[in-house]
């Protein structure tokens, strides 16, 4: 009876450490998700690719504000189709919706490809990320190419500034307007000449 007594003194001093290894682990996996993604596109040999990695990983907020997603876009650095990598296509459809969105600096013709949320997407080795990194952590990341990767529309928004029809017409009335004043103007000034000269 004794020995039963310590077994269930035992089993109740367990449960409430169990229930805070999962609240810690539930607190680590939200941890992990409000982390921005910066993937970067590369090329296994390519030497800016690691020279990006380096920089990014040597930033004081990775792993506390930003984590890194490797995608492979050729296997090594060449043209030749044999040796595209593994997320290729994935970074060719990434590229394509960035490019309708305004971001003209993304293509696959050469790596790092980097892509920061909504906020950057550039074929460069680029060493001024952090305040990118730090904006998205801020406004929450939108995963654009974890959404293009899960086949979603809609990813992102046209970030060029379309004219509406309305726009366009004001901006006309107001073109037209500043004509005729400029026209009046002139004529004005032309009649004032000619009545001194008479």
């Amino acid at each position: 009876m004794k020995k039963l007594g310590i077994l269930l003194v035992c089993l109740m001093l367990l449960i409430p450490v169990n229930v805070m290894a999962s609240k810690d682990e539930e607190e680590n996996d939200s941890v992990a998700q409000d982390l921005v993604k910066v993937y970067v596109f590369l090329a296994n040999d390519c030497g800016y690719c690691k020279a990006e990695l380096e920089y990014l990983e040597g930033l004081e907020s990775y792993n506390k504000k930003f984590t890194i997603v490797k995608k492979e876009l050729y296997d090594t650095i060449t043209t030749n189709p044999a040796v595209l990598g593994d997320d290729y296509n994935l970074g060719v459809k990434v590229v394509e919706t960035l490019n309708k969105a305004g971001f003209k600096d993304a293509n696959t013709n050469g790596t790092p490809l980097v892509v920061i949320s909504d906020l950057y997407a550039s074929t460069s080795y680029n060493t001024t990320l952090e305040s990118i990194i730090d904006e998205a952590y801020e406004n929450g990341d939108k995963d654009v190419v974890g959404c293009i990767e899960e086949g979603k529309s809609e990813c992102i928004k046209d970030t060029r500034h379309k004219l509406s029809k309305k726009a366009i017409i004001i901006l006309i009335a107001s073109t037209v307007t500043l004509l005729g004043i400029f026209i009046v103007f002139g004529y004005l000034i032309t009649k004032k000449q000619n009545i001194k000269e008479d």
